[in-house]
């Protein structure tokens, strides 16, 4: 019997008993070894009355009232033991959050079975990894406030304990760079509540400043315009123009001061791809990775002045000599973000060879939304996300690495056009988290244990059994719009998003309209083709204003403005093109 819980749990004992669990609600304890007002608020969600007790045994625990049961110590990350049985349900845990953890696998036991039919179980459960991250891409369109606070919710219950924030300007950091978003900003008592939300989830803030690479929104400042590598290169810094690392220092600062309880602070400097180019560059003679080397070092001194432990990317430096990588400061841990290739297990390999006989520290950077040859990614492209985790899973556990970020981007870059809404890579998010929880789960059947764990749906043993795999989910959840017991409305927006794509990608696109009518445009031809644009351009009009208002659940008014003219521009463009062909046509007759 495989439990559909996510992550899978890494051992599982069923009897194939069924309990009513029903009087085991009535009465708990809980007995921990220093006040933690959370762990009550969670019980009491579950439905779970209790009393408490601070005992200074080392071990943080909750059971049933009488029910008398010796502790269960399990080794590892985050780790718990829950027991459900006719005799009572007790949790133990060496940490609040492996507690916590506990009390979430409770939770979607009781809402996937009832409490009237709860499985007799033992569980005994830990992470591979320490820390386990979710990224929330602030730079283009983003959730409402209110979906980001709940949202972290979601992503706790699939055991993450951490999430990297990129602000860019939706987060004023004190001056000179108070730049505030005209249509975005996060106030004072924004930031408390989502600080104060984490905290209660057991999440860990990482805050994402870029200081070298991808700071066009501070580059683009006539202040700050004459500090880029290249006219050019809108967000890309040259590190050797005066007064470029006094304003690379004061940005990290000023973020850390905003995050004072924060252990780590991302600092970017991914893809300066014209470093070496300016004036300055060319003239000091020095390779461009001893140029970012030297620079990159200052900065992660200026972060460890902060207190913080600095992060940064390593696509500059993958190709770096040992001998380069040598002047590295090993305060800080490089994040290895590789998103395809069947080689990226050797490409991780060689990497951190050198970097392990270093002593440099890294973590795990796999995708649960990126690029894929395509800007659009209205929802993430299984074949190829899906692959990458499990490419990453493999490197996790053979390197051992302490903590992955699954990133999720919200463009290809800060001035490109948006990709769909976060809530629609909750798949992929959890697929995630499950392959850095437990690299040995079970993946063929993900897809049944996540239709049952995340939208009540019992029916995807039998989809398995028809031949459906974890990489069709959004084909099959849009099928299933309208027939979900949780979070349904998801699949409405899949639904409709997939109605988008009928006429633009996967059925008659317009480019082929335009390209037949063009080249092959005899008036047979033409009237033959005028049937299905007409059935191209009512399609994409008819799912124009429910589109618009499904996304407005998801997004902000000026959000939704700007999905749907990122993916409607192009296309009436090519409607106003079809439609001018057709009249000329006409004309000619």
């Amino acid at each position: 019997m495989r439990l559909p819980i996510i992550p899978a749990p890494k051992e599982a004992i069923c009897n194939g008993e069924r309990i009513d669990a029903r009087t085991l609600f009535g009465s708990f304890v809980l007995s921990i070894p220093e006040e933690d007002p959370r762990l009550g608020f969670h019980l009491g969600r579950i439905g779970i009355s209790y009393t408490s007790a601070v005992m200074d045994a080392g071990l943080w625990e909750f059971h049933s009232a009488g029910y008398d049961v010796s502790p269960v110590i399990v080794d590892g990350n985050d780790s718990y033991y829950l027991k459900i049985s006719k005799e009572g349900i007790a949790a133990f845990a060496t940490t609040a959050r492996g507690l916590f953890y506990a009390a979430i696998t409770l939770s979607k036991l009781v809402e996937c079975y009832s409490l009237e039919r709860l499985p007799e179980v033992e569980i005994r459960d830990f992470s591979d990894t320490l820390i386990r991250c979710d990224y929330l891409d602030l730079r283009s369109i983003h959730p409402p406030f209110d979906h980001i606070l709940s949202n972290i919710e979601i992503i706790s219950q699939a055991k993450l304990n951490g999430v990297v924030i990129e602000y860019e300007d939706k987060l004023p950091i004190g001056e000179p760079f108070n730049v505030r978003n005209e249509h975005f900003s996060i106030t004072d008592e924004m930031l408390r509540a989502l600080k104060d939300r984490c905290w209660q989830y057991f999440i860990e803030i990482i805050p994402l400043q870029q200081s070298f690479g991808h700071l066009e929104y501070i580059l683009k400042d006539e202040r700050y315009s004459h500090l880029r590598e290249t006219e050019e290169a809108v967000g890309e810094m040259c590190p050797l123009r005066e007064g470029s690392i006094e304003v690379s220092k004061e940005l990290v600062t000023a973020m850390a001061s905003r995050h004072p309880e924060a252990r780590f602070l991302h600092i970017g400097c991914d893809e300066v791809w014209s470093l070496g180019q300016s004036e300055e560059c060319m003239k000091d003679g020095r390779s461009r990775n001893a140029i970012f080397i030297e620079y990159v070092n200052k900065i992660i001194d200026e972060v460890c002045r902060c207190g913080k432990i600095p992060l940064f990317w390593h696509d500059m430096l993958e190709d770096a000599s040992v001998e380069d990588l040598s002047l590295l400061d090993k305060r800080a841990i490089i994040c290895i973000w590789i998103y395809n290739g069947n080689n990226l297990v050797k490409r991780v390999r060689d990497f951190t060879e050198k970097l392990e006989a270093l002593g440099i520290r890294y973590w795990a950077c796999p995708s649960v939304r990126a690029w894929d040859e395509d800007d659009r990614q209205d929802y993430p492209v299984l074949k190829e996300r899906l692959r990458n985790i499990e490419y990453w899973s493999q490197c996790v556990s053979q390197f051992h690495i302490e903590g992955v970020i699954n990133t999720n981007w919200a463009a290809c870059f800060a001035l490109a056009k948006p990709y769909g809404v976060y809530e629609s890579s909750f798949f992929t998010i959890h697929y995630a988290a499950e392959r850095c929880w437990n690299t040995a789960a079970h993946s063929e059947s993900f897809l049944s244990r996540y239709l049952l764990f995340f939208h009540g749906y019992g029916g995807g043993e039998a989809l398995l059994q028809e031949g459906w795999r974890n990489e069709d989910f959004y084909q099959i959840l849009a099928s299933l719009d309208g027939h979900l017991e949780h979070n349904g409305r998801i699949a409405h927006l899949i639904a409709l998003l997939r109605q988008f794509e009928l006429p633009t990608r996967r059925y008659f696109p317009l480019t082929v309209v335009l390209y037949r009518s063009e080249f092959f445009g005899s008036s047979d031809e033409i009237g033959s083709l005028r049937n299905k644009f007409e059935a191209v351009k009512r399609t994409l009009a008819e799912v124009k204003p429910l589109l618009a208002e499904e996304l407005s659940y998801y997004l902000d008014g000026y959000a939704v403005e700007q999905f749907m003219r990122s993916r409607y521009f192009v296309e009436e463009l090519l409607i106003q093109k079809a439609e001018e062909i057709l009249k000329a046509d006409e004309e000619r007759e």
